[in-house]
């Protein structure tokens, strides 16, 4: 599983479909989390303003991350297995991620 992990961190900005996704000009670096199990690959991560997160959902399962951290709300819909979806943090704080079908699934970013 590692080795997919680390083709997602070398080629997250050769896939077309979450290019797509990403605001021209503003991301500064990526960052990945991996869903697996019905939990994130970690807990809490630190990234800078501007960065950006990658959620990969490498579960059997289907999933829908959001936050609805004041200043940093999103939702990033349905998420299938296999699927790779991105979110841009504009501003700095704490930013709580969790997921609409897995209510135990929470997710801290350090925003700094």
């Amino acid at each position: 599983m590692w080795v997919g992990r680390l083709v997602l961190a070398l080629s997250v900005w050769a896939t077309g479909d979450l290019a797509a996704q990403l605001p021209s000009g503003g991301a500064r670096h990526s960052h990945g989390i991996w869903l697996e199990d019905k939990q994130f690959s970690q807990p809490e991560i630190a990234i800078a303003v501007s960065d950006t997160i990658v959620f990969a959902n490498d579960d059997r399962v289907m999933h829908n991350i959001f936050s609805s951290t004041d200043g940093a709300r999103f939702n990033l819909l349905r998420q299938a297995s296999g699927s790779k979806k991105a979110a841009v943090f504009a501003t700095t704080g704490t930013v709580l991620v969790r997921c609409a079908f897995h209510p135990s699934m929470r997710l801290t970013v350090i925003v700094q």
